[in-house]
């Protein structure tokens, strides 16, 4: 990026909209702000600070929450970013000394959020669970667009007059994933739009960045900033008991049939082979189902008998195992870290990491098994801070992988 620094950042628009006050943007007054992107909440979160020098805010009135918020920024050279929000509050940070000016902190929320709460659903549906999906998110009328995974089986399903977003989490509950085993499914929304993905379909996409990090000692990462870690922190490696709290263990899955007040029972024993890595290692969890394969948990279901009303299988409780040592192998290594600013470093998305263990050994270039190989960003905190601040934009990743890397 000849002639900016990294971390550098434009800042297109701050649009702040009012049916009562216009529209008016507000980018030459942006100061700095925090953009909150997780696949285990379908909105994201934004907080602005501007100085406003001729109290345009003041000019709305009351506010009365149906103001509306479009904030862009963009990496030199980069791609760029575009958040349609709702308002939620203002509030005035300070006095800046001048009588002619104010400081105003914008808190803001995605517009789908406020919709999926107030709007509701009452439809019956006989069709696969991401058909249902796409449905239901038709009426957000959402700027932003949808990819879901497409998913097993047609499923008779009434929702009985619930906010979007309910009925939404309901049935990332209920997906059985077409090709994917664990069928863990999240619903959630970044600047390219919203997900209705399992975390084994997160894994199946390119790696939009690979960050590297020098142990030697004086060496001088400005040669090439922009992928290097400014810092990280593996935060958890291991925990035996968390993995049986978790369901790490073979199940038998009972179901009730609700027609014939019946029990059906089914053993099933996962492997590690059955779920998709996000590399070379080993499957940790899996391991640990051998080590106690005599262990045998119970997890019991109500369903609708669906034999008997003469629709497909919910194929839901043969899930349930491999959606349990799912969760818990993606508990076995977390990590954060603090990057330069990129719009490509979306929650769902996978980097890799290419950091060297630490060593006395000059020149040392193997592998930390700990911190090195592929992670998905669970969580992403676009930093974006004041003019004077150097790097301006960071961003704060929170990352899973289920598994050490070998060889890598």
């Amino acid at each position: 990026m000849a002639g900016f620094n990294p971390g550098d950042i434009f800042i297109d628009a701050v649009s702040v909209s009012s049916p009562r006050g216009g529209s008016r943007n507000l980018a030459r007054q942006f100061l700095s702000a925090d953009v909150t992107e997780t696949i285990f909440t379908p909105g994201c979160l934004v907080q602005i600070r501007v100085i406003d020098f001729d109290d345009y805010l003041g000019t709305f009135g009351k506010l009365t929450g149906d103001e509306t918020v479009t904030f862009t920024f963009r990496k030199p050279n980069g791609g760029s970013a575009t958040y349609n929000l709702h308002l939620n509050s203002v509030k005035e940070v300070e006095d800046t000394g001048s009588t002619k000016s104010k400081t105003y902190m914008l808190d803001c929320i995605s517009e789908e959020v406020f919709h999926g709460q107030a709007k509701h659903v009452q439809k019956g549906y006989n069709t696969t669970i991401d058909g249902i999906v796409q449905d239901i998110f038709s009426q957000l009328g959402s700027k932003s667009g949808i990819k879901a995974e497409s998913t097993k089986g047609k499923r008779n399903i009434k929702i009985p007059n619930q906010p979007l977003f309910k009925a939404i989490e309901m049935l990332r509950k209920e997906a059985v994933s077409e090709k994917n085993k664990s069928s863990n499914f999240m619903f959630w929304q970044t600047h390219s739009g919203f997900n209705f993905k399992s975390i084994e379909e997160m894994m199946s996409g390119g790696d939009v960045k690979t960050f590297r990090r020098d142990n030697a000692v004086g060496h001088n990462q400005n040669s090439n900033f922009d992928v290097n870690a400014i810092a990280f922190k593996v935060l958890h490696s291991m925990d035996a008991i968390n993995r049986i709290h978790s369901g790490a263990m073979n199940q038998r899955v009972a179901t009730f049939n609700t027609h014939t007040n019946t029990f059906t029972w089914k053993d099933i024993k996962p492997k590690g082979g059955d779920l998709k890595n996000l590399g070379k290692g080993i499957i940790m969890t899996a391991n640990f189902i051998n080590a106690f394969s005599s262990g045998m948990r119970a997890v019991m279901r109500m369903v609708n008998h669906n034999e008997d009303i003469k629709i497909d299988k919910s194929h839901v409780p043969e899930t349930i195992p491999h959606k349990m040592m799912d969760l818990a192998r993606m508990q076995e290594q977390t990590m954060h870290m603090t990057v330069i600013g990129d719009t490509v470093l979306e929650a769902g998305k996978t980097i890799n990491n290419q950091f060297p263990k630490i060593t006395s050994e000059p020149n040392n270039r193997d592998p930390d098994a700990q911190a090195s190989g592929r992670w998905i960003i669970s969580k992403v905190k676009h930093e974006i801070r004041g003019p004077d601040a150097r790097p301006r934009w960071v961003s704060h990743l929170e990352c899973l992988k289920g598994a050490y890397e070998e060889g890598v």
